[in-house]
């Protein structure tokens, strides 16, 4: 699936780091080997540079439609968008109509940010009839699903034999990615799983056949022990439920189909990689790597990708390392940049975390040597296959290797199939072993493989945009990260003045944070379910004759606690009260009311696995949704808070002589909160703390089906100061509390 916010996020300016650490090497000190060994890594870039000299990709290619549209793209910000929205609405066309109505609505404007090829077609298709209409929407059609193909070996399996055949015959080994990920049912995980078993049986099969014009006229391909046959694994297309709140079951569910890719992958002597996507399921998939490895000890071709744009990569590496010697069990492992970094970016601010990608490229190119350095010192368990296009960190891995003496038969290069030809044709004659990347798959998972292509391709900091677009001069593309780093200080990140912040998500990639919220349950399970939670009137437990009972709704036979219900008489009694303490609480002022709400909103923070093990209990919520709520009430406590003192100052308006004018904000009296049962929280706590905050008093009503989370509310808010009075609570039937609330003058 396709977020369109990424197409924005991806033409904002890059955040700058918060803090550049010293585990990227910029605490070094120069030293005469280190000094060489540069020396080394430039002298080879610059033999690598002259292998490509003259020569373009194709994407680069402006005399094809391709690089045509990758040039606008690179250099006009405005097109871009509308190129990546048009290419994510594009799959559902099902019309020449519809084509033609959405060619019209991105590609027909007066700004000029829009080639004049596409603009003239796209006005064109308007204007001459239906017989035009078609044809010219039956090219643009044509040569969108080029644009995806200038990327994907091929629609479907026997499509993409045909091509990884062709590239083999070329010197290259194939490993094949099925496009497509996060399945949303288990029978779209089953087809994956068919799929990927269906490859291994056809790759298989042709391993056999002559790979050129002439029996062994491919010697790169004469790579000893490592299968040709290669497929690459999405976790997330095994299991349509994995999350890391199920962190077992999720890595349960994913293992269920793997281990009959695995199973298929052995009969077959072909390697499996197991890809690495967002950060969601980082530590879920290196548990399933580890499990999976375990149960296969003589299956030394079962691989896993690592990101060096993620800050835990190194701690990962490492760890993984030390397990993989610890254990005996030698795999491989690809190292790659990273696909996801504008998602990772919006997803850390939009949730309040810090974020979880380095963020300028040279810290994710230092943190990609060292890494690469940490592999090439343990290639007597890791085999290295080293994912990238940047001649320069290539350069490192080839000098690297050679410094210490790793054998070739312990690494490889890997490339993206349809990027950077010149490239991977260069690392082939000098190298000997690199290896292709190559989706396969429908069109619709076809474009959203397309928008990300577009968008690394189109990046100001990509180095093949850098090398092949823009031309930039090859001594700054062989600069030293660590180097680059050292002259250009991090600056402080934007979105940091923001007046109001909000509650920062809870994360639960954080095994400790999973482990809090089920000790939450578990305790309250322990100690707490089934007591009797009375009436507040005056600050005082009310009892009355006639209790209910609340269960959960997910187990009827649990009983969450017992509650007394109100009739019309403890209503009247309630409203009084809440009359009575009008007054005083209005006088009190606004700083000691928002002093109470933020105390309020700093004890729901203290207690929010417990808060939120309440939400889930009595009203069925999952642990994300709970928490989210607990987040939600302390966002209105102190927005509440702050925005009754914001109105609360002096609000002058149009002085006229001889008068003083204006405007200020009285409280009312005595509100009514009739709160519903799904955010038993979250809503509550809004309605009462707008009122609160500015001088109301409350009768609160809560849903029967939510009463004790109401109860634990109102106990928060009393904690945190609240004068008695001031907030009464009186669960009960709607056509008796409800009714006389909704009717009392």
């Amino acid at each position: 699936m396709i977020v369109r916010q990424s197409y924005e996020v991806a033409l904002l300016p890059v955040m700058p780091a918060s803090f550049i650490p010293s585990t990227i090497g910029l605490s070094r000190e120069p030293n005469p080997a280190q000094s060489q060994l540069e020396k080394s890594i430039q002298a080879r870039a610059r033999d690598i540079f002259a292998a490509i000299e003259g020569k373009k990709p194709s994407v680069f290619d402006s005399s094809q439609w391709m690089g045509k549209l990758m040039n606008w793209a690179m250099n006009k910000p405005d097109f871009r968008v509308r190129l990546l929205r048009f290419v994510d609405a594009y799959p559902s066309v099902t019309s020449p109509t519809q084509l033609h109505r959405l060619i019209q609505e991105y590609f027909v404007t007066d700004s000029g940010d829009v080639p004049t090829f596409l603009k003239l077609g796209a006005q064109t298709s308007g204007l001459v009839g239906k017989v035009g209409h078609s044809v010219m929407n039956h090219a643009i059609r044509k040569n969108l699903e080029m644009m995806a193909y200038q990327f994907i070996v091929g629609s479907d399996v026997g499509e993409a034999m045909q091509g990884v055949q062709k590239l083999r015959s070329e010197g290259y080994a194939v490993i094949l990615d099925l496009l497509g990920e996060a399945v949303v049912t288990e029978k779209e995980a089953e087809a994956h799983l068919q799929t990927y078993l269906a490859v291994l049986d056809q790759a298989s099969d042709q391993q056999g056949h002559p790979l050129g014009a002439k029996e062994g006229s491919n010697p790169n391909l004469d790579w000893d022990s490592a299968p040709l046959a290669q497929i690459s694994v999405k976790p997330s297309a095994l299991y349509s439920l994995a999350d890391p709140k199920d962190f077992e079951g999720s890595v349960e569910g994913i293992l269920k189909r793997l281990r009959r890719i695995v199973e298929k992958a052995q009969e077959h002597n072909a390697a499996v990689c197991l890809d690495m996507e967002s950060y969601r399921l980082k530590d879920i998939s290196l548990e399933v790597f580890r499990r999976l490895r375990s149960e296969n000890p003589e299956f030394e071709h079962l691989g896993i990708v690592l990101q060096a744009y993620l800050r835990d990569t190194e701690a990962d590496l490492r760890n993984l390392l030390g397990w993989m010697r610890s254990n005996h069990l030698p795999s491989a492992i690809r190292l790659v940049k990273g696909a996801y970094w504008d998602y990772e970016t919006v997803i850390a601010a939009q949730n309040g975390w810090a974020n979880r990608v380095w963020e300028q490229k040279q810290q994710t190119d230092a943190n990609f040597e060292k890494c690469s350095r940490i592999l090439l010192e343990n290639s007597d368990i890791c085999y290295f296959a080293c994912a990238s296009h940047n001649i320069r960190s290539i350069a490192v891995v080839l000098e690297t290797a050679r410094e210490m003496g790793v054998a070739p038969e312990r690494f490889e290069f890997q490339l993206l199939y349809g990027m950077a030809e010149p490239v991977r044709d260069a690392i082939r004659d000098i190298a000997g072993r690199v290896r292709l990347y190559a989706p396969f798959g429908e069109l619709i998972p076809g474009m959203a493989y397309l928008v990300r292509r577009i968008l690394e391709n189109t990046a100001n900091q990509s180095f093949l945009r850098a090398t092949f677009g823009a031309e930039t001069d090859m001594e700054l593309l062989l600069r030293d990260p660590v180097e680059d780093l050292r002259e250009s200080p991090p600056t402080p990140a934007p979105y940091s003045d923001r007046r109001f912040q909000n509650e920062p998500v809870v994360d639960f990639t954080n095994e400790a944070n999973r482990v809090k919220m089920r000790e939450a349950i578990d305790s309250i399970r322990a100690s707490r379910l089934g007591r009797e939670h009375l009436l507040i009137i005056d600050g005082k437990r009310v009892e009355t004759e006639n209790f209910a009972t609340s269960t959960n709704p997910n187990r009827p036979t649990e009983v969450i606690g017992r509650f007394c219900t109100g009739t019309k008489e403890e209503t009247r009694r309630a409203i009084d009260s809440a009359k009575a303490a009008f007054p005083n609480w209005k006088r009190i002022g606004v700083e000691k009311r928002a002093a109470i709400l933020r105390r309020a909103a700093d004890r729901c923070g203290e207690r929010r696995f417990e808060l939120a093990a309440w939400a889930v209990l009595e009203v069925g919520k999952q642990w994300d949704d709970a928490c989210g709520e607990i987040d939600e009430m302390i966002d209105f406590f102190r927005y509440y808070a702050q925005e009754a003192e914001r109105l609360s100052s002096y609000n002058p308006l149009l002085q006229m002589p001889g008068e003083s004018n204006a405007l200020s904000y009285e409280p009312r009296g005595v509100a009514a909160v009739i709160a519903p049962w799904n955010f038993p929280f979250a809503i509550s706590a809004g309605m009462i703390s707008g009122a609160l905050a500015t001088g109301n008093t409350v009768v609160f009503k809560p849903s029967s089906l939510s009463a004790i989370t109401g109860s634990i509310l109102v106990e928060i808010l009393e904690e945190a100061g609240l004068p008695n009075g001031v907030l009464n609570f009186v669960p009960g039937a709607g056509r008796e509390v409800g009714a006389e609330l909704n009717t009392h003058p």
